[in-house]
Formats: C-alpha cells, structure tokens, sequence
C-alpha cells in the first residue's frame, strides 16, 4: 500500500472487513510476477504455482495477461 501498489478500502457491506485491490501500479507488475511464476516452475519441482497458469505462461503470456486483468476487472 506504501508503494502505491495496492489500495485498501472497507467492504461496504461489512465494515469490519478491508478489500485490497491492485492500482494501476500494481497491474502494472502482473507480467513480472508471472515471469516470476514460470521461473519457479522450471526451477522447483515442488513448486505450488497453479499448472493452468505456468502453461499459460508458456503458451501466450499476454493473452494471460489480459484474462487476468479481465477477472480482476468484473470482480
């Protein structure tokens, strides 16, 4: 949030509860963190990264890229 990579608002609904949502700055990062992703897959046998987002990453990262930023968008 310092870094003005993330935003923090209180659910309208509750309270008590906080949203987070990426700025524009943080979307921004999407691509790295990805790439990011990949490496640890490759590297780590044991990694934890979802298989439907390493291949997607393999596959056509700027079509990921893009589904992403469109989830994040309707929700």
């Amino acid at each position: 949030e310092a870094a003005g990579i993330l935003r923090k608002s209180r659910d309208p609904e509750n309270r008590r509860k906080v949203n987070y949502a990426l700025t524009e700055k943080g979307r921004d990062l999407l691509p790295v963190i990805l790439e990011m992703i990949r490496w640890s897959a490759k590297y780590d046998p044991n990694t934890l990264a979802r298989k439907h987002i390493v291949e997607g990453t393999q596959r056509d990262r700027d079509k990921l890229v893009a589904d992403l930023l469109a989830k994040l968008d309707a929700e």
